[in-house]
């Protein structure tokens, strides 16, 4: 998802990019956000806006970077902002032959550290896969070790009620905004997440955006339409 030259000359992810999918009858809406410590401040603002967490993680170097503090910082966005579904990823399995070894040793060390954050309460998956050659991404792969499904099919078993969302006090995260030219600047186009509670043009209620205070009030509301590619 990397799509500027400099997050593709330097490896890194810098900032938020999404892209959407349809698969099975369902549209996925996938969030890039940076792993590295320098662009964390983006990390934060991506994970406020999703509803399952995908945790990247190098099976050659994991190890390095859970003691150096990086994985155990995004786990800590993660747990913030009460993400309860959490797909653990790991990657390049092909380097080190699809051992099952590694593969139990990464399970291992990051269930004993979920759970000493209690984090246990949560619905976690661990899945091998190999992104470079998408092997276990869409389709599953042949192990006689893993007996789990692959990337995409784990996403699309997670079931997410989100009918205890509606009884909670109106909350919104902005993802973007932009101007409407008709009003002379006195409209916008919010795009948001609704983390709680129920958004309608009927009530006329007026809501207030944070930290400024600025009163604003819903005048429509629209749902974003993805065709299949």
């Amino acid at each position: 998802l990397d799509e500027i030259s400099e997050e593709r000359s330097r490896g890194v992810t810098i900032d938020i990019n999404e892209k959407s999918i349809i698969f099975k009858n369902k549209i996925f809406t996938f969030i890039d956000t940076p792993g590295h410590t320098d662009f964390f401040y983006n990390a934060i603002r991506g994970a406020s806006q999703i509803d399952t967490a995908v945790l990247l993680l190098d099976a050659q170097k994991y190890e390095s970077d859970f003691y150096a503090g990086n994985t155990k910082q995004l786990i800590s966005i993660i747990k913030g902002n009460e993400i309860k579904n959490i797909l653990v990823c790991i990657n390049k399995m092909d380097k080190v032959n699809w051992e099952e070894s590694i593969y139990l040793s990464i399970k291992t060390l990051f269930s004993n550290y979920f759970n000493s954050i209690h984090m246990n309460n949560c619905f976690i998956k661990y899945i091998p896969i190999s992104a470079f050659n998408g092997e276990n991404i869409k389709e599953s792969i042949s192990l006689s070790w893993y007996k789990g499904t692959s990337f995409i099919e784990e996403l699309v078993n997670i079931k997410i009620d989100y009918s205890e969302y509606e009884t909670k006090p109106l909350r919104l995260t902005i993802k973007n905004s932009a101007k409407i030219q008709k009003f002379k600047n006195k409209g916008f186009n919010l795009s948001v997440k609704i983390e709680g509670g129920v958004l309608s043009t009927f009530t006329k209620d007026t809501l207030r955006i944070m930290p400024s205070e600025l009163a604003i009030e819903i005048k429509n509301i629209f749902k974003l339409a993805f065709s299949k590619p």
